[in-house]
């Protein structure tokens, strides 16, 4: 196990440089000049222009790709992740600010999803073709076929400009540290329902069909009819024995869901005005802010690779015949 984790992990370095090599001459290859950006706002071109030549020489905008990057990995080796071409604060602090908001509700809406999905997929593949199974298909395939930021504007007009029930804009109220700590908690809840949401719905279709097919494949086992033919309980034959050697393209699934969690939303982030990570994004490719696009690029890669070598890892802990030599 300790040297197939060394190889894993010996692994990731040049995985790792070879993406952030990749990325990093995209970014810097897409047009636009953010320091002709963040100087625009000066009226005289003299000065404007100073400001220019100014910055491009800070932030090592004046040099070729390669040495731009050798600048860039040597911060990041030491841990500076550089400072915004945007407003000049620490990238660091810009993602910390952001970072909270996306897991927040990534998470509730990862967590609920796997809720509802699961149960629903098991009884699904208990009573397969039944009225249950039949309805809760079309269900949450048109759930599925509607796209969250469709069920997002839908949400936002109904529930929130015509009848008033939730906010949907930001995170917090205007007066929101003026409320105790109970309204506080019922305020950060108002504003997360509807984002939470548009971001559960659509995987619900996607997370109760994986658990019900795989389901499906694993009751047709000999073991199986062997337990129903000992007379065990219904739901201990498939608690017990089925769902558990379903395990492992479960944790798989989860592997693939866990990058989500950094990576946010877009344009869900946009329609809530939500102050996450993919707001985060978005708004540095407009200000071509590379540093931070590199940071948020860097971190999520790292979560990749991580997420994956967790998960086979996992492997071993939920079927004892994987071996990692």
């Amino acid at each position: 196990m300790l040297q197939y984790l060394t190889r894993r992990l010996l692994q990731i370095i040049p995985t790792l440089v070879g993406i952030t090599l990749v990325v990093f001459t995209i970014i810097c290859l897409a047009p636009g000049d953010p320091a002709a950006l963040r100087a625009g706002e000066v009226q005289d071109p003299m000065i404007s222009e100073r400001i220019v030549m100014d910055l491009r020489e800070r932030y090592h905008l004046d040099e070729p790709i390669p040495v731009r990057y050798w600048h860039w990995i040597k911060g990041l080796a030491t841990g500076d992740l550089g400072r915004s071409l945007a407003d000049d604060r620490p990238v660091i602090d810009k993602i910390k600010l952001a970072f909270w908001p996306t897991v927040k509700v990534n998470l509730c809406a990862v967590i609920l999803a796997f809720f509802i999905s699961i149960p629903i997929g098991l009884y699904a593949a208990a009573r397969q073709n039944g009225w249950f199974d039949r309805a809760s298909g079309v269900v949450l395939y048109m759930l599925y076929s509607l796209p969250s930021y469709v069920g997002a504007i839908i949400l936002v007009l109904f529930v929130s400009v015509r009848l008033g029930w939730l906010p949907f804009r930001g995170a917090i109220s205007d007066d929101y540290f003026q409320l105790d700590a109970w309204g506080r908690f019922v305020d950060i809840v108002a504003h997360m329902t509807l984002y939470v949401l548009c971001a559960t719905y659509t995987s619900l279709a996607y997370y109760s069909r994986f658990v019900r097919q795989n389901m499906l494949e694993v009751v047709r086992q000999d073991y199986i009819r062997t337990a129903r033919a000992k007379g065990l309980p219904e739901h201990a034959v498939i608690i017990r024995h089925a769902f558990r050697n379903t395990l492992i393209p479960f944790v798989t699934l989860v592997g693939l869901v866990v990058p989500s969690l950094l990576g946010g939303s877009v344009i869900l982030e946009s329609i809530f005005t939500w102050p996450g990570l993919g707001r985060l994004f978005i708004e540095s490719m407009y200000q071509r802010d590379y540093s931070v696009l590199m940071a948020l690029s860097t971190a999520t890669a790292v979560l990749v690779l991580f997420a994956n070598l967790a998960v086979d890892l996992l492997y071993g802990v939920v079927d004892p015949r994987v071996s990692h030599r």
